[in-house]
């Protein structure tokens, strides 16, 4: 195994001298990884705030999102349900009109005046202008 360092220069992880002896590779690892650290802590300081604040916004807009198409489907109902109660309510007021145009028709009321009060229809003569 090789490890690349900044200035691209390739050392070898573990050792062997000419004589069939290994190294204990603990130490080279251990030495790897500090440099691993150090060169992501170099690598993120900058960058970790950028990336949790978009991941962050990432979050909240599909919240958002989510929220926005839940409201307007609970709006799109009541609106459906609001011109449901226009209708109901032109279909009545159709019917009040037609039924006080049967109530209000001329011969119904002259034929209820004469018949309860005893009304007639004056004649020429007995009608009287006052200026």
């Amino acid at each position: 195994m090789i490890l690349i360092r900044n200035a691209g220069q390739a050392t070898p992880m573990v050792r062997r001298s000419s004589s069939a002896k290994t190294v204990s590779v603990w130490p080279s690892l251990m030495e790897w990884w500090k440099e691993t650290c150090y060169l992501m802590a170099g690598f993120i300081k900058g960058r970790t705030i950028v990336t949790v604040g978009l991941m962050l916004a990432l979050v909240v807009s599909g919240i958002a999102a989510a929220y926005a198409v839940h409201l307007n489907r609970q709006l799109f109902i009541e609106l459906q349900g609001l011109q449901q109660q226009k209708d109901r309510y032109e279909r009545e007021w159709t019917q009040l009109l037609l039924e006080e145009s049967a109530w209000s028709a001329h011969s119904r009321v002259e034929q209820i005046a004469s018949k309860q009060f005893g009304m007639s229809v004056p004649r020429t003569g007995q009608v009287e202008i006052v200026r």
